[in-house]
């Protein structure tokens, strides 16, 4: 799953559990590099997602807010990796 498509995922595709574990994986990795090691861009992007209006946000508000936080989601990924 391309990086940009999964920052907007509210929910797993599908049903087959293996592709429900690998989504998954792929969230918590991510979530767990941001924590560790863009803490205060995952804490703004928190505060902004916040101040949203109530309900359900839609996938280009979610992706801008990522990108002003984090940047391109695919340039984030191929950091993310290279620190592994």
């Amino acid at each position: 799953m391309e990086p940009g498509a999964f920052v907007v995922r509210t929910s797993a595709e599908g049903n087959d559990p293996d592709s429900v574990r690998a989504q998954y994986t792929q969230a918590w990795a991510m979530f767990k590099d941001a924590a560790r090691y863009r803490e205060d861009e995952l804490v703004a992007l928190f505060a902004d997602i916040a101040r949203s209006p109530a309900g359900r946000m839609d996938e280009q508000t979610h992706a801008r807010l990522f990108d002003e936080r984090f940047g391109d989601p695919e340039s984030y990924h191929r950091a993310m990796l290279r620190r592994r």
